[in-house]
Formats: C-alpha cells, structure tokens, sequence
C-alpha cells in the first residue's frame, strides 16, 4: 500500500507544488507588508490565506474525484487496476495519500497561522493591546478565549475527518454508479446524484448524534464531546472503502 501512496504522490506532484506555490507566495506578500507595517494588505493577505486553506482543501476533493472516476473510465485504468495489488489495497492506498494531503494543508497553515499571529503581535504593538482588551471584554461577557481555541482545534480535527469521509463517500458513489451504468455516458451525472444524496443522509445521521459535553473545559472533552458523529463517519469510510473494493472485484468491468 505504501508503494501506491507513492505512486499516487509521485503522479500529482505537479498539482501539489502550484497549490503549495501559491500559499507560499501569499505568505511571503503577508510577511512582507507585515514587515512593513501596512496593515491594510496585511490584512488583505490574512484573508487571502484563509480562503486559500479552504479552496486547497477543494482543489484536492475535486481533483481526487476527478481522477478517480477518469481511472475507471479510460483504459489508463488497467495500469493500476490490472496490477498484483488488491483493488482494497489500491483504493485505501487513494484515501491514505488523500490524508497525507489534508493532513499536510492543515499542519502548513496552521504553521502559517501561528507565525503570522506572533509576527502581528511584535510589529503592530497597538494590535497586541486591542487583543488584550477583547480578551477582557470577552471574559466579562462570559466568554473563554481559551474554549474559544479549543473548538478551534477540535473542528479543525473534526473538519479533517469530515473531509476524508466525504472523499471516501465520493469514490464509493462513483464506483456505485460505475457498476450499474458502465460504459453509459451519464453516469458521471449519476455518480454526482448519489454522492449528494448519501452525503445527505450520512450527514443528517451525524447531527441528530448525541454530544457527550456540552461545553468542553478542555481539547480531550472537545474530541469526546463529538466522538459518537467520529465513530459514525469513520465507520462510514471503512464502508465505503470495503464496499468500492468489492464493487471493482466482483461488478465494474475495467
């Protein structure tokens, strides 16, 4: 499987260095006007980046989709498909390289994230003191800076397994429809139809999941709070990984 994850690295190294190329020129605009203490771009770039945290991880779900489905829809299929590896190996070797990436993005602008708070905080001293002063005016309103930061990281956790299990939804949708409509044009439609309509479902499931703490004093309460929803989701990517894998064994002629 690791062999595969390489394979898998080694063949969207391209796509891989541009979205990494253009966080790291956001980033050198960011450090540079914050270096020269004009807040206005400084600013601009914060936002900039953010939005970029968001759309790299789209980029990845659409582009893991997108190439899933052309593998199973072209001949170029029979170079990994055809191969001595499972057809579970192979697609859990998909889903392992999809986590590295996610796991990669967020480790990198979380990385970002804490650099450009404290580069903030050293330049522009006057912005240190106005977040002094609503940390303040948040404790008297009742309001923990330090519970706010703990969601923080826990939806960030949560995010990334919420967006490994959509991955492995898509792929499970796309090897469904590729069974009951091969070779049939529109079945990239339907394959869009269903991932839409389990993603629903899945996901309607996951919010009516009771939670354990209501209000966290800590990450590990956090992480627990939500564990039920986790358990969920991560059952549903052992479902789906399983289920595509035998869908390709036993049903989609290749």
């Amino acid at each position: 499987m690791l062999k595969l994850t390489k394979y898998e690295l080694r063949k969207n190294l391209l796509g891989i260095g541009i979205v990494a190329g253009i966080i790291f020129v956001l980033e050198a605009f960011f450090m540079f006007f914050c270096l020269t203490k004009n807040l206005n771009y400084t600013s601009l770039f914060a936002g900039l980046l953010i939005i970029a945290a968001f759309v790299s991880f789209f980029i990845v779900f659409i582009f893991g989709v997108v190439t899933y489905s052309r593998e199973l829809s072209s001949k170029s299929s029979y170079l990994i498909f055809m191969t001595p590896n499972s057809s579970l190996s192979i697609i859990t070797s998909k889903l392992f390289y999809t986590l590295i990436i996610g796991v990669g993005i967020a480790a990198l602008f979380i990385g970002f994230g804490a650099l450009d708070v404290f580069m903030m905080v050293g330049i522009f001293g006057d912005l240190a003191d106005t977040l002094k002063d609503l940390s303040e005016v948040l404790k008297i309103m009742g309001i923990d800076v330090v519970n706010i930061i703990i969601n923080i990281v826990a939806g960030i956790i949560s995010f990334l397994i919420s967006f490994f299990f959509l991955i492995a939804l898509a792929y499970f949708a796309i090897t469904l429809s590729s069974t009951a409509l091969q070779n049939k044009k529109i079945k990239g439609l339907i394959s869009v139809v269903l991932f839409c309509i389990l993603a629903y479902v899945t996901i309607k499931i996951s919010s009516v999941l009771p939670e354990l703490y209501k209000n966290p004093d800590s990450l590990l309460q956090a992480l627990i709070s939500s564990l039920p929803a986790t358990i969920f989701q991560l059952f549903m990517v052992v479902a789906c990984t399983f289920g595509s894998a035998v869908l390709l064994d036993k049903k989609v002629s290749l």
